[in-house]
């Protein structure tokens, strides 16, 4: 998953920044987890807004998992994260950072069912000291542990930083940080002893103490059914005509062969980060209507090409693709897939079309404008 700038793209914006953009102070952005750790420190030295720099450097990651990953275990809680304080336990913080896959579709997280959580936490101590009421002298002794746990609807999936997981249905991730604190007080008091007073060992309290930190991220199950027909109508003079629609999430692709294809895409993911100073890397979903093809005609579901040579027929949800084999045969439908539907019915269409000169004079122009188009960029292998 991913939409990142293709490398050449980058080092032309690498040398727009130097020749144009006045270089600016040391960057505090984490360039080292980049790929491109010099374009990234030119973006982040340029003098251009912070939201600027983050969406290019955003597009500059071409694995979101393994930056995700890197984050490293800071002591400073990321924004907007909530701490909580006991009397030894201080600023203790935990917190979801990232889920990968997901997207964000406005405020709703969006997620696969599957992949991997990244937890990060931290609290600090302050050791217990001084006299306490009523004593001559108190000896602390301070014994402690730490545990982060993550639970998936209430069960428990892991502990740690890094949690895998598999869910079928929408999903709550709760991780909580248990800080078990063991306080030994030794109380000494005065006594007397024949006319002197000494200061002696009274007596022993033990308190513990458990402090809890919480993060809690919802997001909604994200598993689309996809479906499509594909219907050779005929075949005229090398020129196939098909027809084509699909109940797809995001994209469809129709590989006719391998100089061929169109592609469409209504859906797509652009990244960002969130979180600082631990920048998580994330995807939002944006409406985009888009297409793309080379050597195809194409006019409201219908198709025109000259050739089907290993042709397949791809369909993309947010997360993922699948890909079938398309049915070449003309007006037959391939036997049942998984996921996918066809429409053999076509034969009164087709007698029509066998008695139209006017359709046929339109294959002879499709024919035509075939041979003429081609060279459109290929947005679905870049």
């Amino acid at each position: 998953m991913g939409n990142a700038l293709p490398r050449q793209s980058i080092h032309g914006l690498s040398i727009v920044l130097l020749l144009l953009i006045a270089a600016g102070g040391a960057s505090a952005f984490p360039c080292e987890r980049s790929n491109y750790v010099d374009d990234c420190q030119t973006v982040w030295n340029a003098n251009l807004p912070e939201t600027e720099k983050e969406v290019v450097t955003a597009s500059m990651i071409t694995d979101t998992k393994t930056w995700n990953r890197n984050i490293p275990h800071g002591t400073t809680p990321p924004e907007n994260t909530t701490t909580v304080s006991t009397d030894i336990v201080k600023n203790a913080w935990v917190r979801i950072l990232s889920i990968t896959p997901s997207a964000y579709d406005n405020d709703t997280l969006l997620s696969p069912g599957y992949g991997e959580l990244q937890v990060r936490y931290h609290f600090d101590i302050q050791q217990p000291s001084g006299t306490e009421r009523g004593d001559c002298k108190t000896v602390h002794k301070l014994q402690y542990d730490s545990q982060t746990t993550t639970y998936l609807n209430g069960l428990q999936i892991g502990t740690g930083e890094t949690i895998p997981y598999t869910a079928n249905a929408d999903m709550t991730f709760v991780s909580q940080l248990a800080v078990n604190t063991e306080h030994t007080l030794q109380h000494y008091r005065w006594k007397r002893v024949k006319r002197s007073l000494i200061c002696a060992y009274s007596s022993t309290e033990i308190r513990q103490v458990k402090t809890l930190a919480q993060d809690r991220v919802s997001a909604r199950l994200h598993r689309p059914s996809m479906s499509y027909s594909f219907i050779v109508q005929d075949e005229y003079d090398g020129v196939h005509q098909i027809t084509f629609n699909a109940t797809n999430d995001a994209r469809f692709r129709l590989q006719f062969a391998p100089d061929a294809f169109y592609e469409e895409s209504t859906r797509h993911l652009e990244p960002f980060f969130t979180l600082k100073p631990y920048y998580a890397r994330q995807y939002m979903v944006v409406l985009a209507n888009t297409t793309a093809s080379r050597n195809v005609w194409h006019n409201n579901g219908t198709y025109w090409t000259t050739a089907l040579d290993g042709c397949t027929i791809t369909l993309g949800d947010l997360f993922q693709n699948q890909t079938y084999p398309c049915n070449t045969s003309i007006q037959a439908s391939t036997p049942n897939e998984p996921r996918a539907t066809y429409n053999p019915n076509v034969s009164a269409w087709k007698a029509a079309l066998e008695l139209s000169s006017t359709v046929l004079i339109s294959y002879l122009i499709g024919k035509t404008i075939v041979k003429l188009v081609g060279g459109t960029y290929d947005l679905w292998n870049s």
